[in-house]
């Protein structure tokens, strides 16, 4: 215990009627966690814990080996962004991040001149002059973050960072924050109700179903490997068959074959790769996230989302799902793992290559 930044043993937490835990994790330093599940199931619960606002009935929460558990939110060394990042509109951008450090005692010089140099770490000095009002959505997440970096807090707390922006604005916020995390190194724990968030942003993922960790883990591996078909729901994930429903899958199921294994391309293009499981359909959603396009076609009786290759198809267009049959498993029910007769991999004949159906 106590070897990651962060470290949460059988945390429980009451709110109301509502309980959170027990929960246990162990994040390591520079990650950045994105917590999913289901409105109501927790996730912001978990983050207000962690930064002390709910108060832990039982349990203990560290950061850095020091035990937390008990401590005040303003001394834990925890800063904490808030959905709509909570800036003031009367203040100058630099007067909102060195705020906090004047609210610690710091001289205003001294405060005025690491705020500035925080502003110019996240490359928004420029905007140091600037009123709220006139800022881009991403211009205020940067602020909101540059403040909470001025503090030296080790600990970064976002509640739904990108919730209140238009698509546009979502997408530029999400390529800036990856931008920050990776050239600042700091650790983040982010809530968010966009499983596909989670899987652009996160190094690691925590999926919160019913107050409990239903799945946590290095994202790659929560995204691929699900433990249960609990998991695979909470995070949204739509790639989810029934037995039968795909060529060449014919046993129990569910199967599960992830969103980022899955290339969507216009139907006309090209012939299929052999050995690849195509599915045929309909165009019936795209989405921008980050630099990539998430898209999901529909079928005769199953939809299937996947990323763009090449030309890019639109609503409506008849499109191609291609997957490597490997890249499916068997998922087993809520905490039983897979019988004999469930495998988790994929039977190795079926309607691969140029196969189609619709």
């Amino acid at each position: 215990m106590n070897r990651g930044l962060l470290a949460l043993d059988t945390v429980t937490a009451r709110l109301g009627g509502f309980t959170l835990g027990p929960v246990s994790l162990e994040l390591p330093s520079g990650a950045l966690c994105a917590v999913v599940g289901a409105s109501g199931s927790g996730k912001s619960a978990l983050l207000q814990t962690i930064a002390g606002l709910v108060p832990v009935s039982s349990g203990t929460i560290a950061v850095d080996g020091r035990d937390l558990t008990r401590i005040p939110p303003e001394e834990r060394g925890i800063a904490i962004v808030p959905q709509h990042y909570a800036l003031f509109p009367h203040l100058s951008v630099q007067e909102n991040v060195a705020f906090g450090l004047r609210a610690r005692g710091v001289p205003a010089p001294r405060a005025r001149e690491e705020a500035r140099a925080a502003l110019d770490r996240l490359e928004i000095g420029h905007l140091a002059d600037r009123r709220p009002a006139t800022l881009s959505g991403g211009e205020r997440q940067r602020t909101a973050i540059a403040r909470a970096v001025v503090l030296r807090e080790r600990l970064i707390l976002l509640d739904e960072p990108f919730a209140a922006l238009d698509p546009v604005n979502r997408a530029i916020s999400i390529e800036e924050l990856q931008a920050i995390h990776a050239a600042l190194g700091l650790t983040v724990v982010l809530v968010t109700h966009r499983p596909d968030e989670a899987e652009l942003l996160g190094t690691h993922v925590a999926v919160v179903v019913g107050g409990r960790l239903a799945a946590f883990g290095e994202a790659s591996e929560v995204f691929s490997n699900p433990p249960d078909e609990r998991a695979v729901r909470a995070l949204g994930l739509e790639n989810l068959f029934p037995g039968g429903s795909v060529p060449g899958f014919a046993g129990p199921g569910p199967w599960y074959v992830p969103a980022s294994s899955v290339s969507i391309r216009p139907a006309a293009v090209g012939q299929a790769p052999e050995g690849r499981v195509v599915l045929e359909g309909v165009v019936d959603r795209v989405q921008r996230v980050g630099p990539l396009r998430r898209v999901r076609i529909h079928g005769d009786g199953y939809r299937v989302t996947g990323y763009s290759e090449g030309g890019m198809p639109g609503i409506g267009a008849r499109a191609l799902a291609l997957f490597d049959p490997a890249a499916a498993r068997g998922v087993p029910a809520a905490g039983h793992p897979p019988s004999p007769e469930s495998p988790c991999s994929p039977p190795a004949q079926g309607r691969v290559g140029g196969s189609r159906r619709m």
